[in-house]
């Protein structure tokens, strides 16, 4: 399911990352704009650990962790995926308006 992918792809991440974009592999309308700005938004120092994109308000994908929060990731189930990572991190959650729907399209 979506959790052992999630896992296998964290634990190939060089040691040093200090975050992970979680691209789903659906989603080919998504930008580089919008990668970039997440990558621009993040900041886990200001309690930006965790960058959502979002459209007209709905949170999309692909979502930038900080390895912080990795652990929560690791905790998923089935076809869970990061989900719950959000939830139980809200505080750490920033939104990033983008102009493009494909951040809501798979």
């Amino acid at each position: 399911g979506m959790a052992s992918s999630l896992k296998a792809g964290l634990a190939a991440m060089p040691k040093d990352s200090g975050a992970a974009l979680i691209v789903l592999g659906d989603m080919p309308a998504v930008r580089t704009d919008d990668i970039d700005a997440l990558i621009s938004a993040f900041d886990p120092s200001g309690g930006k650990g965790i960058v959502v994109p979002t459209y007209n308000g709905k949170r999309g994908h692909p979502v930038l962790f900080g390895r912080a929060y990795w652990p929560s990731i690791l905790e998923a189930r089935g076809e869970q995926g990061a989900r719950q990572a959000l939830i139980d991190n809200a505080d750490a959650v920033c939104e990033v308006p983008v102009d493009n729907p494909g951040v809501l399209m798979d």
